[in-house]
């Protein structure tokens, strides 16, 4: 079965899933996750999240401070039939996260590549950022966690690194690219880091 169609098979397992974010629509957006990281191509960790977009015939914009105030820390709009992701200066760890949490907006929500009909619905120029705490911005977290910290991975970086019952977390982040909270939150998530 081609990429592009397993692709959209798990897109519509996570469409067809509820709104909220019990544990299967967490399994499948992870597993939506490993597709595209898959249909990207891309190697690590830690994942070049400029590469991907790259690889998906996108544009990276970098704002600067001022910009970056105004519209928000990343955003990704449509741009003819292809998209721009726009981050501000943040450090590396924030950013790639950043960037991974717009391309799950970009897949899950606006349909680029897996759901012609939704992505035809978008109009040019309309964007989604990183605010507020609606389910697509849960959801897009889930797939950033998702993308940048495999499942199997995380679990397999985080046992070896794992010192008389202590996760050191610093370890793991640094081996993913990713700041001390995400791979805490990831980690929590994945039931391995107790939540108190």
């Amino acid at each position: 079965m081609p990429r592009k169609q397993r692709l959209c098979i798990l897109l519509a397992a996570v469409y067809s899933a509820s709104l909220r974010m019990d544990y299967q629509r967490r399994s499948e957006i992870n597993r939506f996750a490993d597709a595209v990281r898959a249909y990207i191509g891309l190697s690590g960790p830690p994942f070049d999240m400029a590469d991907a977009i790259h690889r998906l015939d996108g544009t990276l914009v970098e704002l600067d401070e001022v910009e970056a105030s105004r519209r928000g820390e990343a955003s990704v709009c449509k741009v003819g039939d292809s998209f721009e992701v726009r981050v501000g200066p943040a450090a590396e760890t924030r950013r790639r996260f950043s960037i991974a949490h717009e391309l799950g907006h970009l897949f899950l929500h606006m349909g680029f590549r897996v759901d012609a009909d939704k992505w035809n619905n978008c109009r040019e120029f309309d964007e989604m950022n990183r605010q507020g705490t609606s389910d697509e911005e849960y959801e897009a977290h889930e797939f950033a966690g998702a993308l940048l910290m495999p499942e199997l991975a995380f679990k397999d970086v985080a046992n070896r690194l794992r010192n008389d019952g202590v996760y050191e977390t610093d370890k793991i982040a640094a081996h993913f690219g990713v700041s001390v909270h995400a791979a805490t939150t990831r980690g929590r998530w994945l039931g391995l880091f107790s939540w108190t």
